[in-house]
């Protein structure tokens, strides 16, 4: 799939969680001659009505021990509803724009309600003002930033690597400035500083096995079109665990394996941020955590390689694992007897396998509501 291996590659890829999601990896290790790297992204699922892509360029130089990164990004974000608004598709009378599909909430007073009309609009002498009015009327009218509303976001982020190489191996610090609107057309600009350390990898006492610690900080605010300053920030802790039960010499010993998490966002954090960072406690059995404000999660595994080393077949292993995490959502419970946090977890059997050099896993589990959920995905699993 390339020309020249070491300079220039090609990836694909997709995952089946409920529904495909493809990716599309164009990347280039030495674009001047210099060790410059190019890389171009696209992503889309098949329920977005845009793509997401990203343009990133780096190399070593500005005197910085790691280089730097220039990324230039457009995303689809959503938002929230979009599930609930598709499956209403079929009960709408007439066929809605792409707003009213994806949004169809109309917030008053800080509450989401529902605003679809289950009036009878489908006479032939419906007029041409009533048919605008209905579809108006499906379409999101709030402002950026709360749940349900964002659609896009578009700007450019600057990234310095190892800044902080003297004290910690690996650091890095991202500015960005970006732009996000909604499906009504308001927009909000944002400008964020975020410093991550790690991963700082050690050995476990005693030689148990391997340890992994990454802590991120994000400070930022949001502009709106009323031009009010909001600020905002976050922490997030991220710990890995690899402990071997068999001979660590062995190419590939059974292993336990363990992963934590922990989100907290501070107040004013945009709302599709808060459901960026739940992703990063996501857990198997649920396609995504929704808006929180904290959380967090912890996964368990047991890997058990097969050694089954065929020519397509190679690098084998089945895995069992649990999953669960205490979230508790971006904004406030509107009943009084809502949980202020809620439980979610997920266990099962997984298979691993290189198929031509390609990983694939494949994982089946019981979910806390009983539901039988699988998902199949390229790549490999964490590792230390």
């Amino acid at each position: 799939m390339s020309a020249d291996l070491e300079t220039r590659f090609v990836e694909g890829g997709g995952k089946v969680k409920g529904e495909w999601e493809g990716e599309c990896y164009f990347g280039h290790n030495n674009l001047f001659g210099s060790f410059e790297n190019l890389g171009i992204k696209s992503k889309r699922n098949p329920t977005d009505p845009i793509p997401s892509f990203r343009l990133n360029y780096g190399d070593s130089k500005l005197g910085n021990p790691g280089g730097y990164e220039v990324d230039v990004f457009s995303d689809y974000i959503g938002g929230g509803g979009e599930e609930e608004n598709i499956k209403k598709l079929n009960e709408w009378p007439k066929m809605p724009s792409i707003a009213g599909v994806l949004g169809g909430f109309k917030r008053k007073s800080n509450e989401v309600e529902s605003v679809y009309d289950a009036t009878d609009t489908t006479t032939d002498t419906a007029t041409e003002t009533e048919t605008t009015e209905a579809t108006t009327d499906r379409e999101i009218i709030t402002k950026p930033g709360n749940p349900g509303d964002a659609f896009a976001r578009r700007g450019v982020s600057y990234t310095l690597k190892k800044p902080f190489s003297k004290i910690c191996h690996n650091s890095e610090v991202t500015s960005s400035v970006e732009q996000t609107s909604t499906n009504a057309g308001d927009k909000e600009y944002l400008a964020s500083v975020n410093v991550e350390l790690g991963p700082v990898v050690s050995n476990l006492p005693g030689g148990l096995g391997r340890h992994s610690l990454v802590t991120r900080v994000d400070v930022g605010g949001r502009l709106s079109e009323e031009k009010t300053v909001t600020p905002y920030t976050s922490t997030t802790v991220i710990n890995k665990d690899i402990i071997p039960l068999t001979s660590s010499t062995l190419k590939d010993p059974v292993v336990i394996a363990s992963k934590t998490g922990m989100v907290v966002c501070g107040e004013g954090m945009p709302g599709w941020e808060m459901k960026r960072k739940g992703g990063e406690c996501r857990i198997r059995g649920y396609r995504g955590l929704g808006e929180v404000s904290q959380a967090v999660s912890g996964t368990l595994e047991l890997r058990i390689p097969t050694n089954i080393q065929k020519k397509v077949l190679k690098n084998s292993s089945v895995l069992f694992f649990v999953d669960g995490c205490l979230t508790r959502p971006g904004k406030a419970p509107e009943e009084k007897e809502a949980k202020l946090f809620e439980k979610k977890y997920c266990a099962g059997v997984g298979a691993r396998v290189g198929i031509m050099g390609i990983p694939l896993k494949v994982d089946l589990g019981l979910n806390k509501e009983g539901e039988v959920v699988r998902s199949v995905a390229l790549g490999g699993d964490f590792q230390i």
